[in-house]
């Protein structure tokens, strides 16, 4: 037998009263209780501090939390430091000793002076000997002009401090960067060596310790450190202005 049906019971009405506009107006006007929210200011001192914190306010990012990425600086004191101690490093460079070789006479060596007019009179015969030496050759000049040029302007840059702080940052940061044209030249000279070339001219000429072919071992048998230091304060000064 079929299973009679369940009697479904009536839906109740709503009888919610929705209230009309002006009574709405009149609860959110506070006309009914007008008196049922208390002071916002607990005292006058209050009202008196917070005044006094507005009006020490200078600028827009103090608006925001004490603890703020906003209010950190783009360069630091400590960071500024660090990059006028580079840059003073790869100046005082250009006093020690970029050039060590051996001749009849023994150990000779050169600083920045003497070695960019050995190699500004050398460059002619570096593309005699070989293609890749005389690039690389190029490459140590431009790593020779560098080297004075971008540390007077990154000392410049960085101590001309000025007014307007967006201005500074943009100008260290362009500064900063060109040290990658010093540091760009330094790696391609190093892979340009790997090329190679004959020198027994230059073993002609009285250089005793170099062997007939220019390799990474000749290079290093005749720069010195003080060639070696710029290519750190180069890189140092480049990694830093990504950060600015």
């Amino acid at each position: 037998m079929a299973e009679p049906k369940a009697e479904q019971k009536p839906a109740k009405e709503n009888k919610t009263q929705i209230p009309d506009a002006d009574t709405r107006y009149r609860y959110l006007g506070f006309e009914v209780f007008p008196k049922s929210s208390g002071k916002f200011w607990k005292s006058d001192a209050e009202i008196d501090q917070h005044l006094a914190k507005v009006r020490s306010i200078t600028s827009f990012s103090d608006w925001d939390r004490d603890f703020s990425l906003i209010k950190t600086p783009d360069i630091t004191a400590s960071d500024r430091i660090v990059l006028i101690l580079s840059n003073v490093v790869l100046l005082l460079s250009m006093f020690l000793p970029w050039l060590s070789y051996w001749t009849a006479q023994g150990q000779q060596t050169a600083i920045w002076f003497g070695t960019l007019g050995v190699l500004g009179g050398a460059l002619g015969g570096a593309f005699a000997v070989g293609t890749g030496v005389g690039l690389a050759g190029l490459c140590g000049l431009v790593v020779f002009i560098c080297t004075p040029l971008l540390a007077v302007l990154g000392l410049v840059a960085l101590l001309n401090k000025g007014k307007d702080a967006d201005a500074y940052v943009r100008r260290l940061r362009f500064v900063l960067r060109l040290n990658y044209v010093g540091l760009g030249a330094w790696l391609l000279g190093l892979v340009l060596v790997l090329v190679g070339g004959n020198i027994t001219p230059l073993v002609n000429a009285g250089l005793t310790h170099l062997g007939e072919s220019f390799t990474i071992v000749t290079l290093f048998d005749l720069i010195s450190y003080g060639a070696i230091i710029p290519v750190a304060m180069f890189y140092l000064n480049a990694l830093k202005s990504n950060d600015l």
